[in-house]
């Protein structure tokens, strides 16, 4: 048994140990041929041509042996060895080794070798004269179509079975119909009350001084979502007993010819005014005639002149822009003089939450918008290709102890969903335009949040799309990441191609 051993190195086919093979033989004599990695996933098939003329094919086996066709080895004289590997619609050869046969026992003279011509000659005329090779083997040719409805199906010229047709078009994408805040109180900071969960605000005391919250979002496929649960207000300490108050009241003292009126107050005693008495014989008197409590308000905690406007005798109502309040006497004498007290600080604006509410907006550019812009409704709009990003935020709505005023406080503005084009991926799609952008946490806390309400994100690269389908979450070096690993979406959950990595704020 004689084996050629040969082997194929940038589509160059060479032999490095050709052991003598005489003519007669039969199904004994082999060639094995060991390939480069650019044969990797090919059919590989020997092509075998005796004298130059003839074509013969074998396939070869998983190790690159086969055996050499019996009709080669019928008479002695040249043969031409060549390699050709296919994979589907590809096609690659090498070129052609030639070795000599022996004179075997058996056989009788050939043909002068000098007049055969070259195997490539004959392959030359009989692509000129015909357009193409013909021979023992012949490929078939598979060609695809895809219907409206997404399913993918094949011909092919050869009579073959074709391969069962495929749906590849994604599932259709799922957005918000409502939303919806609930609201529960607690008496813990850590750990979030699992029941009594309500849309009413409810009422915070010292005991329960924690109020709890989530975002419970309706999907369009009737499913719900809801975010992770946040303290969303404190209950507020109560402050320090403060001191007795005390009634303001007047006294006057007279010395010699100076009367002095002081005035005691929850600052203490303190003169107000001293009037000199007539000369002796006249009947001239200063009399108080009237006391005046004024008040004011401010926004700040320093003192308020009374020379100011804004004084009134009439109670104000405090406010968050206003929230001091300053009052002082004036005291008032017949002859038409009058005298003020310092002003004092008696009391702070209150205020406590009175409602949450969830408010959406869709813009047409990915940059986070103001929570004061324009068009931000409690109704959930609908998405477009012209305004594909949906935003949210909370506002919330405090009044003033015993008043009815209000005011509101606005939450960070976050991303919520984005548009999906019919056909596309469905989720949150994740745009990977290099390795630089793995380094912006805005991408790795969208991914996050999406995670948390359950919706599995979207890769966009390369013009395609790919569904993310394990998320794996570590830190190094103090950094917070996401490891999320996606494959097409025309693939299984085994079907892992790629993953990348994004940082996390949180």
């Amino acid at each position: 048994m004689s084996i050629l051993q040969l082997q194929v190195s940038q589509r160059v086919l060479s032999g490095s140990d050709l052991n003598p093979i005489f003519s007669g033989t039969q199904n004994v004599d082999s060639i094995k041929v060991t390939f480069d990695a650019e044969w990797s996933g090919f059919a590989k098939t020997a092509v075998f041509s005796r004298n130059g003329l003839d074509c013969y094919f074998s396939d070869l086996d998983n190790s690159g042996q086969t055996l050499i066709p019996t009709a080669v080895l019928e008479e002695s004289g040249t043969i031409f060895i060549g390699i050709m590997g296919e994979k589907g619609n590809q096609r690659i050869t090498s070129s052609l080794v030639r070795y000599r046969v022996g004179v075997g026992a058996s056989v009788t003279d050939l043909l002068d070798p000098d007049t055969v011509h070259s195997l490539m000659d004959l392959v030359n005329e009989a692509l000129a004269d015909t357009g193409g090779i013909t021979g023992k083997r012949t490929g078939t040719t598979f060609t695809p179509s895809v219907s409206s409805a997404g399913v993918i199906s094949w011909t092919n010229d050869g009579g073959l079975d074709n391969p069962s047709p495929v749906n590849i078009k994604g599932a259709q994408g799922v957005g918000v119909q409502s939303a919806s805040v609930y609201l529960a109180r607690s008496s813990s900071s850590t750990s979030a009350p699992t029941s009594g969960y309500s849309t009413s605000v409810p009422t915070l005391t010292s005991s329960y001084r924690y109020l709890w919250g989530y975002l419970r979002f309706t999907l369009t496929n009737n499913q719900t979502t809801e975010t992770a649960k946040m303290i969303m207000g404190v209950y507020g300490n109560t402050g320090a007993q403060g001191p007795s108050g005390v009634s303001p009241t007047l006294s006057a003292t007279k010395a010699d010819k100076t009367t002095t009126i002081t005035i005691t107050d929850a600052n203490g005693t303190r003169e107000l005014a001293q009037i000199l008495d007539g000369t002796d014989g006249s009947d001239v008197t200063s009399k108080i005639s009237s006391i005046v409590q004024y008040y004011c308000r401010s926004s700040c905690n320093s003192t308020v002149p009374t020379a100011t406007s804004g004084w009134s005798t009439t109670l104000p109502t405090l406010n968050s822009s206003y929230p001091t309040m300053w009052t002082y006497f004036k005291v008032n004498y017949e002859d038409g003089s009058s005298v003020d007290s310092q002003p004092v600080l008696i009391g702070n604006y209150n205020e406590r939450l009175s409602s949450v509410s969830a408010y959406f907006l869709v813009t047409s550019t990915s940059d986070t918008p103001s929570s004061s812009a324009s068009g931000w409704t409690t109704s959930v709009p609908t998405l477009t290709s012209g305004s594909p990003y949906l935003w949210c935020h909370l506002r919330f709505t405090f009044y003033a102890h015993r008043s009815s005023s209000t005011h509101v406080v606005y939450s960070n503005v976050f991303l919520l969903r984005t548009y999906q084009a019919s056909g596309s991926a469905s989720g949150l799609i994740l745009n990977y335009t290099g390795y630089q952008s793995t380094l912006d946490t805005t991408q790795g806390d969208a991914a996050l949040s999406a995670i948390q309400m359950g919706i599995m994100p979207v890769i966009f690269t390369n013009n395609n799309y790919y569904q993310v389908i394990f998320v794996e979450p570590y830190e190094v070096c103090g950094q917070k990441c996401l490891k999320l690993y996606y494959s097409s979406t025309s693939c299984s959950s085994t079907c892992i191609l790629n993953c990348i990595e994004w940082r996390t704020s949180a």
